[in-house]
């Protein structure tokens, strides 16, 4: 209690030192600041809304003095990781704020994107860029094109990192939560990808060991994790055209869905392939005209709806409701 009552009053301190002549070598030591912003981080997670909007604009421009700085000798990794899930943490609890500071953590974020030669750093970037897409909505969306690019870049080449590529195909569907005016044009670009790696697997389904087998599983989830977002996220206002070349795009999805139930019968997979059937039934009539002719449908659901875990059966009602309520 005593380190919350005092800490907004050190931390104006701080500030003011920092950006004073007085500051030495040693306040400016990365690792100092490093154990600062681990400690706002905790406050802001512990506290939330309960922390003072003027703190918070403190924390922000203080964040902000320290990324100006990188180029200084002083400069190392830690920190970088530190500020990342701050920016996380006040992006969800603070949002009217953030938005205030989005042209200058979007680029921001942007930049920590194609470090390359760091991914963790990639990886924290890539999962905070889709927290915050989920959360601040279409203000995100005019960063979005360029994070977009950047994840498909990334995914293009041939020494991705398993963990970004895992994280970049969930947090592809993140972005479509910020999607409005670019979802035509998104969904496009992002669909294929997603075919391309589900074709992958399906072609290179051979068990040789364990850590294959895991890597394949996280995979398949990401897939239809990241594919279900944009789903969730497809505009009413969406013209019929465009409409049908994103069916047409998504033709190959229920056969992927059938392989990935035919080979993982994971509780985790299971659930995922529910709600998706229940998505694509929901937004389009298409495919829920031929979801419901398939015996394999009607099976997985009804196994879900009559099944003693709560959370599984009422997701199986629901699904069963979407495939054939017309």
């Amino acid at each position: 209690c005593f380190l919350i009552s005092v800490f907004p009053f050190y931390l104006k301190f701080f500030i003011e030192l920092l950006k004073s002549k007085r500051s030495s070598k040693i306040i400016l030591e990365k690792k100092i600041q490093s154990h600062l912003c681990r400690t706002i981080g905790f406050l802001i997670q512990k506290l939330t809304i309960k922390l003072s909007p003027v703190f918070i604009k403190e924390v922000l421009d203080l964040l902000g003095f320290f990324t100006k700085n990188f180029d200084s000798e002083f400069y190392n990794w830690a920190l970088e990781e530190e500020i990342l899930i701050c920016i996380s943490s006040i992006a969800r609890n603070f949002v009217l704020i953030f938005e205030t500071r989005l042209n200058y953590w979007g680029q921001y974020l942007f930049l920590c994107l194609n470090k390359n030669q760091n991914y963790q750093i990639t990886n924290i970037s890539i999962g905070i860029i889709g927290d915050i897409s989920r959360t601040i909505g279409k203000a995100f969306e005019p960063f979005l094109i360029d994070f977009t690019d950047s994840f498909l870049n990334h995914l293009k080449k041939e020494d991705c990192n398993f963990d970004v590529k895992t994280i970049i195909l969930v947090s592809i569907g993140d972005l479509a939560f910020s999607m409005n005016n670019e979802f035509y044009s998104f969904s496009m670009k992002t669909i294929e990808i997603f075919k391309e790696e589900g074709i992958k697997i399906i072609n290179n389904e051979i068990p040789d060991n364990l850590e294959f087998i895991e890597l394949n599983l996280s995979l398949k989830d990401s897939i239809l994790e990241g594919i279900t977002g944009i789903i969730q996220n497809f505009p009413n206002e969406l013209n019929k055209k465009n409409s049908f070349e994103i069916f047409q795009k998504l033709i190959w999805l229920p056969d992927f869905i059938y392989f990935v139930l035919s080979k993982n019968r994971f509780c985790r997979a299971i659930e995922i392939c529910i709600g998706l059937i229940g998505d694509l039934c929901l937004t389009f009539l298409n495919f829920k005209k031929w979801l419901c002719a398939h015996t394999w449908v009607k099976q997985l659901l009804f196994e879900a709806k009559n099944n003693l875990d709560s959370r599984k059966n009422i997701l199986g009602k629901w699904g069963h409701k979407s495939l054939f309520d017309f």
